[in-house]
């Protein structure tokens, strides 16, 4: 693809091992997200760095490419392209769930269900952190 962002990985024949990789990654990130918060120690004080790294890339990112942003979305979007994978819904999410179930959920459903799970996990991240401080 002439616009790609990563040639060098078009040279190589590393895209697909990229996307999948990234995939890997980014699905264990979203799931951490989700459960880390649940376990004591050192694990939970990794969730608050995680469930923070996501707050500034949905934030403050997000105040100069649109409230959301995800930059890992992005790389890995940009991976995509190059594949030639040009027509993805704005939300990881969403791509995951029509990839594992075939359809593609409305993105004002999406946007909120993630939301309203993130502050919650945000705010038991936060509880639990400083309560076993």
């Amino acid at each position: 693809m002439a616009n790609c962002e990563f040639p060098q990985l078009l040279d190589l024949g590393l895209l697909s091992f990229t996307d999948k990789s990234l995939t890997i990654f980014h699905d264990a990130f979203t799931l951490w997200n989700l459960i880390g918060w649940a376990f004591p120690g050192l694990p939970r004080k990794i969730h608050f760095i995680g469930i923070h790294l996501t707050l500034f890339s949905w934030v403050v990112l997000g105040y100069f490419y649109g409230l959301g942003y995800c930059i890992l979305t992005d790389i890995h979007y940009s991976v995509k392209y190059c594949m030639g994978q040009t027509h993805l819904p704005p939300s990881y999410i969403q791509l995951r769930i029509q990839d594992i179930f075939g359809v593609l959920p409305n993105l004002e459903i999406t946007n909120a269900i993630v939301g309203t799970l993130f502050v919650m996990l945000l705010l038991a991240s936060e509880f639990l952190y400083w309560k076993n401080k």
